[in-house]
Formats: C-alpha cells, structure tokens, sequence
C-alpha cells in the first residue's frame, strides 16, 4: 500500500534528463573557495523555497510526524532512499558531496525545480473555477535536511539493507540531504489488483483527465509516467470531480482513487505571479 517503487531500475539523476543528455568530461579543475560559493548558491534557493533560513535536522522534520515508531524504509535510488509510516511517505534524497561544480549546481537545480514542480501542483488541489484536482500527490512538506539520520530511520534502512542485500553507502553524517513528505497514496498500478473494467477505466480516466487540467494550468509534463507512478487505492468515494477550462467533469471512481507521482523529470510552466515576476519555466 506504499506509493513508490521497492527498487528502482535506474538511478535518482544528478540533474534533469533532456533530450540531448550529455555532460563535459573536461579537465578543468575547481578551487574549494569557488566550489564552496556555488554550492552556496543552490543551497540558499533550496532553503528559500522551503521557507528555511537554515538547515534543518532529520530529528526536527520527523518530530512532526507521528508514527515514527513504525516507520520502515520501502525502497532506494543510486542517491535517495524511501521511507513511510504508514500514513505519509518521505523521500530523502542526498545532495552529494565532491563533484565538480558544475554537476553539483545540476543536481542542485534539478532538487529545486522538482520541489517548485511539487509545490506548483499543489495549487491544483485548491477549488478553482478555471483548473483543478487532486490526483497528483500532496506534498506536506519540503526540507533541506543534515544528517544524520535519526534512529527510527536508521534502524529502518539497515533491515532494509540486510533483507534486499543493498550495497548504499550514502554517508550519514556531513552530507546535506532534500527530504519530500507526501501523503500515503496507496499502492502502484503494477501490483495493485483491478477487480473490473470500470475500475480500470475509471483509473484510466482520472489519469488522462489530470494531465489535461495540468497542462492546461502549467503547460506540464510528466515525461516518466510508467505504471509504478500511478498509485492507487480504495475508499468510500464515488465520485472525483475535475475543473477543465473552466467545464466541470465528474469521473465515477467505483471505490478506486489514483494519484501521479514522481516528478523527478517534469516539466512545468509557472505563470507571472502577483509580484510582477516573469514567466519560470522548469
């Protein structure tokens, strides 16, 4: 009942993927003055966005929460790991030390346009009569964290380790850490356990119809939708309602609920907000 992958097949990316991927493999070395600066920069704008003047604590941010007693780690990426407590989900992902500064400003820019993309899409979940939905995934909060973990966590990611025979040896300590917690959104399309057509095409239905109000909203793009990103679950629910252009639509759920989520590769388009501030584009 989880809303993320056990184990990903590919890693969690330094930077965002594009269609011309490629990264210079030139021999032009950084001095630690000029690297500590850059990677100060990044920090403050993860910081910034996240409403932090500073660096919080993994104790801090799990304190908010209150199952941390059954917590468990549910799965890992080349640099992130997964955990849940049953009702939220929390993606830690490290911000990794010695690269060069290039790499590590991608991988700083990608954190925060996957943050901004998560905020963005939360704007979604607020009544409107223009766009609106609720199936991408709520995120509760975004954190630039420090390690190292606390004991629930790491008690939690060594039963893990042993039990999958995980070789990560993402440090703990030292290491600056993007922690998302989002909401439970149940289980992944691949596993979970359809029990007719109208409940697949309901999914089906919710899917297509979130996209449309996405794009139509933020020019968005989800760019890795595969059926471990489509998480579902059942409830009392009967309906779910959509706002489109404006026209409202209405999409009987027959006790089903799908969420999107994962936007580590999205693309999005922000509007001028009320300050004046040009088109963003991620």
């Amino acid at each position: 009942m989880l809303p993320y992958k056990k184990k990903s097949s590919s890693p969690l990316p330094e930077g965002k993927k594009t269609a011309s991927h490629s990264h210079s493999t030139g021999t032009t070395t950084q001095t630690h003055e000029t690297k500590s600066s850059a990677n100060s920069s990044g920090l403050d704008n993860l910081l910034q966005l996240c409403g932090q003047s500073s660096k919080s604590t993994f104790l801090e941010v799990m304190s908010m929460y209150s199952n941390r007693s059954s917590i468990s780690k549910h799965g890992e990426g080349r640099y992130g790991e997964v955990f849940t407590d049953g009702q939220n989900v929390f993606k830690s992902v490290a911000v990794q030390n010695g690269l060069l500064v290039k790499d590590y400003e991608k991988q700083l820019e990608a954190l925060f346009a996957e943050a901004k993309i998560s905020q963005t899409l939360n704007t979604l979940r607020t009544e409107s009569e223009h766009n609106f939905c609720s199936t991408f995934i709520k995120t509760s909060r975004i954190c630039v964290c420090s390690g190292p973990y606390t004991d629930d966590l790491k008690r939690a990611k060594e039963k893990w380790d042993i039990e999958h025979n995980s070789r990560n040896s993402m440090s703990l300590g030292g290491q600056s850490f993007v922690v998302f917690a989002q909401e439970n959104g149940g289980q992944d399309l691949k596993s979970f356990k359809l029990l007719s057509f109208k409940e697949a095409q309901s999914v089906l239905a919710q899917v297509t119809i979130a996209l449309a109000v996405a794009e139509a909203a933020f020019e968005f793009e989800h760019r890795d939708l595969h059926w471990e990103n489509i998480v579902l679950n059942r409830n009392s629910s009967e309906t779910m309602s959509f706002v489109l252009d404006g026209e409202k639509k209405d999409v009987k759920t027959y006790g089903v609920v799908a969420s999107i989520i994962d936007f580590t590769f999205s693309r999005i388009k922000i509007p001028p907000s009320s300050n004046g501030k040009d088109v963003v584009s991620l």
